[in-house]
């Protein structure tokens, strides 16, 4: 019965640590992201967004993108999309050819 104990409580303190850190870091993560947003302007290289944001969580083509109010100006210039996501949040920068943003958009519980 003691083993028992002796076993249990380093594991409850083991999974109390952890979804402790997990939860730091994404208030951590959010947080810069949130703050980050107004710094990116549309003209914006790809170089301003990754300092500001690191590295996406996710870069994609223009096709994924279905929002029907900024599709067409999109689809026009659109080359790259970074996606930035954290939990039930997504910041998304859409690039032109040359690098430069030309939307950023954010999603709450996409």
């Amino acid at each position: 019965m003691k083993s028992l104990r002796s076993l249990i409580l380093p594991v409850v303190v083991f999974i109390l640590v952890v979804v402790s850190a997990s939860t730091l870091s994404w208030y951590v993560r959010r947080d810069g992201y949130r703050s980050g947003y107004s710094k990116i302007r549309a003209g914006d290289s790809k170089q301003a967004v990754v300092s500001v944001y690191g590295k996406p969580s996710e870069i994609t083509d223009c096709s994924g993108y279905k929002r029907p109010s900024v599709k067409e100006e999109i689809q026009r210039s659109c080359v790259e999309v970074y996606w930035y996501r954290s939990f039930l949040e997504q910041w998304i920068f859409f690039l032109d050819k040359d690098g430069a943003v030309i939307h950023k958009a954010y999603n709450f519980m996409y």
